[in-house]
């Protein structure tokens, strides 16, 4: 399927979750996790860290780095409750 055909079959919601996932190399549980809380902002950085992620477990955080295409998609999503989901594409 061409990328054409993709983006005319998803919704809006989840070719921006597509899009982020293929930019971030995020897994699908921290694409629907994603709160703004979970987000932080130190310059020109920008972080996602989950409150939960498979490894916690074995003390390791995980931390993934939102570059500038990631955090415009990101930006569109931003919810003013930074305890909600920023997709909900159900």
């Amino acid at each position: 399927m061409s990328q054409a055909a993709s983006v005319a079959a998803l919704s809006g919601q989840v070719w921006a979750m597509v899009q982020l996932q293929r930019l971030t190399g995020m897994r699908p549980h921290d694409l629907v996790t994603l709160r703004s809380r979970d987000i932080e902002i130190h310059g020109d950085l920008t972080f996602y860290r989950p409150g939960s992620h498979k490894t916690e477990h074995h003390d390791v955080d995980r931390e993934i780095v939102l570059g500038p295409q990631s955090q415009a998609i990101v930006r569109q999503w931003l919810r003013p409750e930074l305890g909600a989901y920023l997709f909900c594409p159900a």
